[in-house]
């Protein structure tokens, strides 16, 4: 309970943070980081590798995208978030909540460009987003595993 306690207050706070400054400061992803890891090495050591492999992949997937894009469609901070988010999530569950992190970005998006409150090059930071997936992930992770057949 305490570490889901920790864990949610520091994606509070990098919720908040990126929104208003579109920076996910490398302290407190690193803070989420060690505690994710820390929960793997207390609670549950035999699924550690698998976390550590989720984190990676993750953060992979989004350094990529930052590559090909030069930095414009993907910042740093949300590839060393995905490290904790990966670990968080779970190699099961990480690439559900990747998907549902683009998914709440681009529909966030698009209302506001159809609202005209953003245009097409508009910067919007994705830290948020990658928050709420995990929380959506949390919540219904499992039962759209279920409904994927997976």
């Amino acid at each position: 309970m305490i570490y889901f306690l920790i864990a949610f207050s520091l994606l509070l706070i990098i919720f908040v943070i990126d929104l208003e400054n579109q920076i996910i400061p490398d302290p407190l992803a690193f803070i989420f980081i060690a505690v994710a890891v820390l929960y793997y090495v207390i609670f549950n050591q035999t699924g550690l590798l698998a976390s550590l492999l989720s984190g990676f992949l993750a953060s992979s997937f989004l350094l990529f995208i930052n590559i090909i894009t030069k930095g414009r469609g993907m910042g740093l901070g949300d590839v060393k978030f995905a490290i904790a988010g990966g670990i968080f999530s779970g190699l099961t569950l990480m690439p559900i909540w990747l998907l549902l992190s683009f998914l709440t970005g681009a529909l966030t998006g698009s209302i506001l460009i159809l609202l005209g409150k953003a245009g097409l090059k508009t910067k919007i930071a994705f830290g948020p987003f990658l928050v709420v997936g995990i929380l959506l992930t949390e919540i219904f992770g499992e039962k759209i595993i279920s409904l994927l057949g997976l």
